[in-house]
């Protein structure tokens, strides 16, 4: 299991760094979308499985499928971002690694972390989480849905234009479920022991650095919303491990809460790009001043 973390921290931090990186929004949506699949392999080994089904419905399915609508209704896949300077771009680098390097000297100087209860293999199912969402945090699941409305219709006003004319068949060999059940349940809790927590909090310092540093490096207002999105994940895998490593499903009805923001944050963002679009033609962050009344 611990391979298998190493393999999906890799592929999360490049995939992280050519967000930042590329020059096109087409290649920085594709790298972000390898990025998110990846966090979805982590959530499976910390056995979030309701988490992980909905990261990849909600982000990869929805999110990422509504950046590329907009770059390809925007025509904005041609190579056009201006650069900021030099000075900017060393002085964006230099933070993000700084941010970096003093969450990992926190780290080092001897962060004890303790569980206060025994593993529970069971805690990212979606019959834990359920009973947390529906028991405890019913009042913020219903308000959500009043974000999400709010979201669509400031999506809807600012989207739209101005009025002018235009089986198999062999059976089954009879097993013992509640003892096969049991194995898989001692499998999960083994492997979120061997993986340290302080592995996931590295990596969530790491990603949240990366993403820190692309809004404070590009222009393009398109792939500073890619790189917030980035940071909005890396938040949630730290919460996810937590809840994991503590067994309290209450961290992975949080991660639930955040993607609800995250996506109707997008919504709104990318109405608001349109807009930014249509009327001076232009992505540049720098001229979203000019949106004003």
């Amino acid at each position: 299991m611990l391979y298998l973390f190493y393999l999906f921290a890799v592929i999360s931090v490049l995939s992280a760094l050519m967000v930042v990186a590329a020059r096109s929004p087409v290649n920085s949506v594709i790298s972000l979308i390898v990025c998110f699949l990846s966090i979805a392999g982590h959530y499976i080994l910390l056995n979030a499985q309701f988490l992980a089904a909905v990261h990849i419905i909600v982000y990869t399915g929805a999110i990422m499928v509504l950046f590329l609508f907009v770059i390809m209704l925007l025509n904005l896949n041609k190579i056009t971002e201006p650069s900021k300077t030099l000075t900017t771009r060393i002085a964006a680098v230099t933070a993000g690694a700084l941010f970096l390097f003093t969450l990992l000297g926190a780290l080092r100087q001897g962060v004890q972390i303790t569980a206060a209860k025994e593993f529970d293999g069971s805690t990212g199912l979606v019959k834990s989480v359920g009973q947390s969402l529906f028991s405890e945090f019913l009042l913020p699941f219903e308000m959500s849905s009043v974000l999400f409305l709010s979201a669509i219709i400031g999506a809807v006003m600012l989207g739209r234009k101005d009025r002018t004319p235009r089986e198999d068949a062999s059976a089954p060999r009879p097993v013992d479920r509640h003892q096969k059940k049991t194995r898989v349940m001692d499998g999960i809790i083994t492997a979120i022991r061997v993986i340290p927590l302080e592995h996931y909090m590295m990596l969530s310092f790491m990603l949240f650095s990366i993403g820190m540093a692309g809004v404070l490096f590009r222009r393009n207002t398109i792939i500073i919303l890619m790189c917030l999105e980035l940071m909005f994940n890396s938040v949630n895998l730290l919460l996810t491990a937590f809840s994991a490593h503590h067994s309290d499903p209450g961290g992975q009805v949080f991660v639930f809460f955040i993607m609800l923001v995250a996506a109707a944050e997008v919504t709104v963002g990318l109405a608001i790009l349109v807009m930014m679009k249509r009327n001076v033609d232009s992505v540049d962050i720098n001229q979203l001043n000019r949106l004003k009344w």
